[in-house]
């Protein structure tokens, strides 16, 4: 799946924080590419992984603490479904779930819901914050070149050439670790 301009417009609209900002654009798009190599790895379809990058934070508040935050981007994206993007009521259900309880810090046996949750927690290096490593799946911990890369992305706070084209604007050339 590709994301679509018009869906990315419709959530880059909505947001109500800064698009540079911790849980904007760059946040965003790097969890993305780390989904994109995750979905890979495990051999899944990445498609709920892909939309769970751009809701997951979408509906944010403030970039400190919001703990409802997930529930809203599950809901936004249940709002979408239909006009701007099509999911089997099975994925919708994985994505929705995703969302909704991202911030928990537990692990779960849903490969595609781990794999979303992954995504996002090799992002935390944009805090400065140490990953834990045991609320990554052990599939993805094995890898230790991913878990560095995406790291280092987030720590640097790297902004993917995918930004420009999600946003219309003129992505920084920051390099990445993974290309």
């Amino acid at each position: 799946m590709t994301i679509q301009k018009d869906l990315m417009q419709a959530i880059i609209s909505s947001f109500k924080l800064d698009l540079d900002g911790l849980h904007g654009i760059n946040h965003w798009a790097r969890v993305y590419i780390n989904g994109k190599i995750i979905t890979d790895l495990h051999g899944i379809n990445g498609e709920v992984v892909e939309l769970f990058s751009i809701f997951h934070d979408s509906m944010r508040l403030s970039e400190s603490i919001d703990k409802c935050h997930g529930y809203r981007g599950a809901e936004f994206a249940k709002s979408l479904r239909g006009k701007y993007f099509e999911l089997s009521d099975r994925d919708f259900d994985l994505l929705y779930k995703a969302c909704k309880f991202h911030t928990y810090p537990i692990k779960i046996d849903n490969i595609v819901i781990q794999s979303c949750w992954d995504a996002d927690r090799l992002d935390l290096g944009r805090y400065g914050l140490p990953l834990n490593k045991n609320f990554i799946a052990p599939s993805t911990v094995e890898n230790l070149k991913i878990i560095n890369e995406a790291y280092t992305n987030g720590l640097n706070h790297y902004e993917p050439p995918i930004t420009k084209i999600w946003s219309r604007r003129k992505a920084t050339q920051k390099t990445s670790a993974f290309y």
